[in-house]
């Protein structure tokens, strides 16, 4: 049975190549190829000649804050990205949407001043940045947001203690005997009447805790005005 089965596996392959070798060598089958060969040549050429047309489109690229002092904070924060539309040879354009990876606008705090620590910079101070990103027979035709502002205050600081906030469960064999913040207090940055009324730094809620290890990593619950140093505690149990 097993010699049969070969042999009709054999003779079904043997007639399939055969019917494959005859249709390729058949006038149709040249003709058709021949066809496909010349349409496949003007489709490339047509592609060619179209992506050498302009072309407009938009780009996402990201911007930065640098060089914050601990002693700032920002109570209105500059957009996140901006969107640029640019102008140029659809093989341009195509480049960056499939190989190009823009770099960050990045904007020093020490770099802008403003009235009443309200900051805006013009689309005319960081065009220069995203031109450089481009290449030279790119045209720029819109930035959106054209200005990038934001607020801030120059806060006081302060030492204040850490207290862990949430409920501790300990896992099997384990056992809960204290908790202990490291560090044990941090250094708070904020507007003057905001920072009169902090008296403890919490972490966020961690919500209830199987304990098995004696490390645990937690944020700071302050409000959207408020800095902090060090960013993260531990507490041991």
């Amino acid at each position: 049975m097993p010699m049969f089965d070969r042999r009709n596996i054999k003779y079904t392959y043997l007639k399939l190549s055969k019917k494959i070798k005859d249709f390729l060598l058949s006038d149709k089958s040249r003709e058709f190829l021949i066809f496909l060969f010349f349409f496949l040549i003007a489709g490339g050429f047509w592609l060619l000649q179209t992506l050498n047309n302009d072309y407009e489109a938009e780009f996402s690229i990201p911007v930065r804050m640098k060089d914050l002092p601990n002693n700032v904070v920002l109570t209105s924060e500059p957009p996140s990205e901006l969107r640029v539309r640019v102008k140029d040879k659809g093989t341009v354009l195509l480049n960056y949407m499939l190989g190009k990876s823009f770099f960050p606008v990045n904007l020093g705090f020490l770099d802008y001043k403003g009235k009443d620590n309200h900051v805006k910079i013009y689309a005319s101070d960081f065009e220069k940045k995203i031109l450089s990103q481009l290449n030279v027979s790119s045209k720029i035709l819109s930035i959106k947001p054209d200005t990038l502002e934001y607020i801030y205050s120059e806060g006081k600081s302060k030492l204040v203690p850490v207290r862990f906030q949430g409920k501790v469960t300990a896992g099997l064999q384990y056992y809960v005997s204290d908790t202990i913040c490291k560090p044990d207090s941090v250094l708070v940055y904020a507007p003057e009447g905001i920072l009169d009324t902090i008296t403890t730094a919490y972490t966020q809620n961690e919500g209830i805790l199987m304990v098995n290890c004696i490390l645990l990593l937690s944020k700071y619950n302050f409000g959207e005005y408020i800095r902090y140093n060090p960013a993260t505690n531990s507490a041991d149990f």
